[in-house]
C-alpha cells in the first residue's frame, strides 16, 4: 500500500473537500445575507427590503417558467436514471409486466418501485410522444407539491412568515444539486409529492372520512416508491399520533399497507423481478466519502435551525418528534451513502422540517428586530437564488435543449424510414446524453434488449449478462451516437471496466456493419446472410 497516496487521499476527503462544500454554502450565505442590508441603507425605492425581495422572488419564477416551458418546447430526458423507468413504462404499455425481464433476460428497469412506473406510464398514456408526456405529468406533480406546500404554510403561518418558509424549502431543492427534481427524477419528485399531500392532511382541521385517505395515498405514493421510504414517515406519524390521535394514525398506517400491497402484488408487476432488484440493490458497496457528503449537505438544516433559535431565544427542550427525525436522517444517511446514492435523498424529509422551524419562528415573528428580519429574508434569498444557477448553468446550457429537438428530429425520422425493422439506441464512450431519447425509437411490441443504466445499478450488485448474440439478433438497426468506439462506454460507478462485455462487442462487430452516417447518430444495420 502507497502510504503517502493514503495519506493524500485522506486530506482530500477530511480537510479540503468539506473545506470546498462549506465555502461554496455558507460565504455565499454571508454575502446574500448582507447584500439586502446594504441595499435598503442606500433608500433606494426599487432595493428597499420589500421591494428587493419581490423583485427576486419575479426573477426565480420567470426563470423557472422559461425552464419548464423549454423542457417542454425541447424534450429530453437530464438524469439517465429515468431512461430505464421510461422503457419499463412502455414495456408496461405493450402488456409486460413491471421486472418480468430481470429474471429471465437483459434488464429495462432499475431500482425504483412500481408508482414510479406507473407515474411514468401515466405520462406516456396521455401523450403519442414518451418523453413530453412524462415531463409534462412530472411538472404537474411538481406544481402541485409546490402548490399545496403554499398552501399548507398560509394556512398555518403569516404570509410574511409563509413566503420565507416557502422560498427557503423550495432553495433547498435546489441546494441539493437535483435541478428540476420533479422532471430529472421522477421517484423523488413522487415521494416529495406524497409527504406534501400527506402533510396537509394531517394538519389540517377536516374530520372528514378524506383526509386519512387522502393521506394514505401519500404514504403509498412514497412507500411505492422506495423501500427506505419508511424512514420518512416515521417523523410525520408522530406529528400524526400527537395531533390525530392513535386512531386516526392506526388507520392511516392501515389503508396505506393495503394500497401499497394492491400497488406491489396485482398482474402488473412480478414479484419475481421485483425481488431481484432489491436482492441485487442490498449487494450496493456502501462508500464513505457519499456518507460525508451526506453529513455536509444535512449541514444546511441544523444551521438553519441553529440561526433560527438564536434569533428568537427559543429554549430547545427534546421531545421524540425530534428523537425520531434525528434518527430516521441518520440511519437513511447510511443507506444514501451507497454507490449511485447521494443527498437527494433527504428531500422528502424537508416539508415537515421547514413547517416546524415556522411553527417556531411563528409567535416571535411579528416583534422580530428589522435586522434579525433582515438576515431571515436574506436567507430565503440566498437559498432561492441557487434556483437560477442550478435550472440554467447546470441543466439549460449543459444538456443542449435544442440539441436535443433536433436529435429526437433525427431519431424519429429514421424510426419513419424503417418501418418495419426493429431498432433500439446503442452506446459509445462519447455521446452519453444522446443515448436519453431511447424511448423515442420504441415500437409497440418491440423486443426489449438492454439500457444503460439498468446495466449499471444491476452489474454492481453482482448480475452478470448471458446470451450477448442473442440479445443482439433481435434487432435490426442499432443507432449509435457519433464518434467513439461502439460499446466501448464505462459505468458510472467504476471507470475500470467497459460496461458491455468483450464478448458482446465481438458479437456486434460480428452481427452488424456500418450503414449511414447522419449529424447525430450512425445507423449500424444488421449484416445479410
Amino acid at each position: 500500500m502507497d502510504i503517502k497516496l493514503l495519506l493524500r487521499e485522506v486530506i482530500v476527503w477530511l480537510v479540503f473537500y468539506p473545506i470546498g462544500i462549506l465555502t461554496r454554502f455558507w460565504v455565499s450565505a454571508f454575502l446574500f445575507a448582507i447584500l439586502p442590508h446594504c441595499l435598503n441603507r442606500l433608500r433606494v425605492p426599487l432595493f428597499r427590503v420589500m421591494s428587493f425581495r419581490r423583485l427576486i422572488l419575479a426573477i426565480i419564477l420567470i426563470f423557472l417558467c422559461l425552464f419548464l416551458l423549454s423542457t417542454l418546447w425541447a424534450p429530453t430526458l437530464i438524469d439517465y436514471t429515468q431512461v430505464p423507468m421510461i422503457m419499463s413504462a412502455l414495456l408496461l404499455r405493450d402488456g409486460i409486466s413491471m421486472y418480468d425481464t430481470i429474471p429471465n433476460t437483459w434488464p429495462t428497469s432499475m431500482l425504483y418501485g412500481p408508482s414510479v412506473v406507473f407515474l411514468h406510464w401515466l405520462g406516456i398514456m396521455i401523450s403519442n410522444h414518451p418523453i413530453f408526456g412524462v415531463n409534462l405529468i412530472g411538472l404537474l406533480v411538481g406544481c402541485l407539491a409546490v402548490g399545496i406546500m403554499g398552501w399548507v404554510l398560509l394556512t398555518h403561518f403569516s404570509r410574511s412568515l409563509a413566503w420565507w418558509c416557502w422560498m427557503v424549502w423550495f432553495g433547498i431543492i435546489m441546494l441539493f444539486e437535483t435541478p428540476s427534481i420533479f422532471i430529472a427524477r421522477g421517484g423523488d419528485g413522487l415521494m416529495i409529492m406524497g409527504m406534501v399531500l400527506a402533510l396537509a392532511c394531517v394538519l389540517s382541521q377536516s374530520t372528514r372520512r378524506w383526509a386519512v385517505w387522502v393521506a394514505a395515498i401519500g404514504m403509498a405514493l412514497t412507500w411505492g416508491s422506495k423501500i427506505h421510504a419508511i424512514l420518512y414517515w416515521l417523523p410525520l406519524l408522530g406529528v400524526s399520533w400527537q395531533r390525530r390521535g392513535g386512531i386516526w394514525t392506526m388507520q392511516l398506517i392501515l389503508i396505506a399497507i393495503v394500497m401499497t400491497m394492491m400497488m406491489v402484488v396485482n398482474p402488473f408487476v412480478s414479484l419475481g423481478g421485483y425481488y431481484t432488484i432489491l436482492k441485487f440493490a442490498a449487494n450496493h458497496p456502501l462508500l464513505w466519502e457519499n456518507w460525508v457528503l451526506n453529513v455536509l449537505y444535512m449541514s444546511v438544516w441544523p444551521v438553519l435551525v441553529l440561526v433560527v433559535v438564536k434569533m428568537i431565544k427559543y429554549p430547545i427542550r427534546i421531545n421524540i418528534l425530534w428523537v425520531l427525525q434525528v434518527s430516521s436522517i441518520g440511519i437513511l444517511s447510511v443507506f444514501a451513502s451507497k454507490t449511485g446514492a447521494g443527498p437527494w435523498h433527504f428531500l422528502p424529509f424537508f416539508p415537515l422540517l421547514i413547517w416546524q422551524v415556522g411553527t417556531i419562528l411563528e409567535p416571535h415573528w411579528a416583534s422580530l428586530s428589522k435586522s434579525n428580519w433582515l438576515a431571515l429574508h436574506a436567507l430565503a434569498l440566498f437559498a432561492s437564488l441557487f434556483v437560477m444557477e442550478r435550472l440554467f448553468i447546470h441543466s439549460y446550457v449543459r444538456y443542449k435543449l435544442q440539441d436535443s429537438r433536433n436529435q429526437a428530429t433525427e431519431l424519429m425520422t429514421i424510426r419513419r424510414n424503417f418501418p418495419n425493422e426493429n431498432i433500439i439506441m446503442g452506446y459509445s464512450d462519447t455521446g452519453f446524453p444522446s443515448t436519453f431519447l431511447m424511448p423515442l425509437l420504441h415500437r409497440p411490441g418491440q423486443p426489449h434488449g438492454w439500457n444503460a443504466g439498468s446495466l449499471m445499478d444491476l452489474k454492481l450488485g453482482g448480475w452478470v449478462p448471458t446470451n450477448h448474440a442473442g440479445v443482439l439478433a433481435q434487432y435490426d438497426l442499432i443507432i449509435m451516437p457519433n464518434g467513439g468506439h461502439p460499446f466501448k462506454i464505462k459505468s458510472y460507478y467504476s471507470d475500470e471496466v467497459n460496461l458491455f462485455h468483450d464478448e458482446f462487442i465481438a458479437a456486434f462487430y460480428h452481427q452488424f456493419e456500418y450503414y449511414k452516417k447522419g449529424h447525430y447518430y450512425s445507423i449500424w444495420k444488421k449484416k445479410r446472410g
